[in-house]
């Protein structure tokens, strides 16, 4: 290793050339760390000249790279093809591809407090933002956060710039201790979108309030999703508003089992084309202690969405789905199943809404074996309105069973066709007014049930509740 003959003193970094073919460098090709204009450059294949203030290729058959520190803290690699001629700073080619901006080198750290850690990761995704995007990379470690870490564009619309925020490889906790949303995001309508992935989110904080805090929410977004996410204890996981579009969740687990605080919702979806898929939802059941009147998934106004292969297990509510002030439309459910102590899916529009097109494929919809609760499995209503309200309803291969109630209780709408799959056992409790495996009580037009198993009887396994009566057909 050899140093250069020009290194001055007031430089920080001063450059450090090692040369290829020695013990510190054995690979034959040459490095160097040069610092220029605060940035420090680690060089290979090129070579800073503190007299004509330009690099040089030292092997001109072979292309240079770069990586820079910047002076905000961030890494940008770089690079020039073979056969360049020399080349000042500003000439570097890469400077488009991703940034990474290293959310410690803002101030984050396990041993900080909650204030200095959202500060610092405010500071990071804020640099990321403002330089054009790039990945806010945080470490493996637990963080205490204490507040709303947000972005906010109201610039020119789609100007927007995309963020990737990403941890360790799942090893990356952030612990909310404040009864705050945790990310909160506005405006980001480009497409380009925010990706959370690789993260446990932890919510440590108690209190009340009349909007419950999110671990992440969106305003007038698009793709804003999570991937490989672990939401620990949050009140709801994942809000977006009715003006967000293509949000959602991919691989991640939504554990509500130390969490007290009853009456929430998890995910709550309004917007159009939004997702969720190979998920699990779950929360402590309620006979170990795990809180009540809490609802797995929440479908409002909202569009083409879709829910896909995921787990849903021990909530009052399954899923809900009462549409709101944009009518919700075209909905595909597959692979889903869901394990419910009250009802595992209610179709029923508030403020006489509607819900058009609900296509439900391969789901199981089942009662927990520990529930108390005399009600239907699946129930679709149109809350005093007319039965065109709720139309299109299919299910098709599906089960919902062990319920004290019908496996399906239709009270209203149009146009329901049930085929396939099985529905009901014998477990209908005596205090029912409405048995059956599929009963419809109210003025329901076109309802067809065609090949669908509803005699009632289904093998004895240790989960399903106590029998009492044969369900009837």
């Amino acid at each position: 290793m050899s140093f250069t003959s020009n290194i001055q003193i007031q430089k920080q970094y001063p450059a450090v050339q090692y040369e290829p073919n020695t013990a510190q460098e054995p690979s034959g090709l040459w490095h160097e760390d040069h610092e220029v204009n605060g940035a420090m450059y680690r060089a290979s294949n090129a070579s800073f000249n503190e007299m004509t203030t330009k690099w040089s290729l030292i092997d001109a058959t072979q292309a240079a790279y770069a990586e820079v520190k910047n002076t905000d803290g961030s890494i940008s690699y770089l690079y020039m093809p073979r056969n360049s001629g020399a080349w000042l700073t500003s000439a570097w080619l890469g400077t488009g591809q991703p940034l990474i901006y290293h959310a410690v080198n803002y101030g984050m750290s396990p041993t900080n407090t909650a204030a200095i850690n959202t500060a610092a990761l405010q500071a990071a995704l804020t640099a990321a933002f403002s330089g054009g995007g790039g990945i806010v990379f945080i470490p493996p470690g637990v963080y205490q956060v204490s507040g709303t870490i947000s972005l906010t564009f109201g610039g020119v619309p789609g100007n927007d710039h995309g963020i990737i925020i990403d941890g360790g490889g799942g090893d990356t906790e952030l612990v909310q201790n404040n009864f705050v949303d945790l990310f909160s995001f506005t405006g980001l309508a480009s497409g380009r979108g925010v990706r959370l992935r690789d993260l446990r989110i932890t919510f440590a904080a108690s209190g009340a309030a009349t909007l419950p805090p999110a671990a992440v929410r969106t305003a007038n977004c698009e793709s804003i999703t999570c991937e490989r996410v672990y939401f620990r204890n949050f009140p709801a996981s994942l809000v977006d508003d009715n003006m967000s579009v293509q949000c959602g969740l991919f691989d991640c687990t939504i554990d509500y089992t130390g969490s007290s605080l009853a009456d929430q919702t998890m995910v709550t979806l309004t917007g159009s084309e939004d997702f969720i898929d190979h998920c699990i939802f779950k929360q402590l059941p309620i006979s170990q202690g795990g809180p009540t009147g809490c609802v797995g998934l929440s479908i409002g106004s909202a569009s083409t969405v879709y829910i896909t292969n995921t787990h849903i297990s021990d909530f009052d509510y399954g899923i809900e789905i009462p549409g709101g002030g944009v009518n919700l439309q075209h909905a595909l459910f597959s692979g889903i199943n869901c394990q419910s102590n009250v009802t595992g899916l209610t179709i029923k529009p508030a403020s006489n809404g509607t819900i058009y097109e609900l296509f439900f494929v391969n789901c199981v919809f089942a009662r927990t074996g520990d529930s108390t609760s005399v009600s239907p499995g699946i129930l679709i209503d149109t809350d005093g309105g007319v039965s065109t309200n709720v139309s299109d309803i299919c299910f098709a291969n599906c089960m919902s069973h062990d319920w004290a109630g019908p496996g399906m209780q239709i009270n209203a709408g149009q146009d329901i066709v049930v085929t396939g799959g099985r529905y009901g056992m014998d477990a209908t409790d005596n205090s029912m007014t409405t048995s059956g495996a599929i009963a419809v009580t109210g003025p329901a037009v076109r309802v067809s049930v065609l090949g669908a198993d509803c005699s009632g009887k289904i093998p004895t396994y240790n989960s399903q509740p106590p029998a009492s009566n044969q369900q009837p057909y």
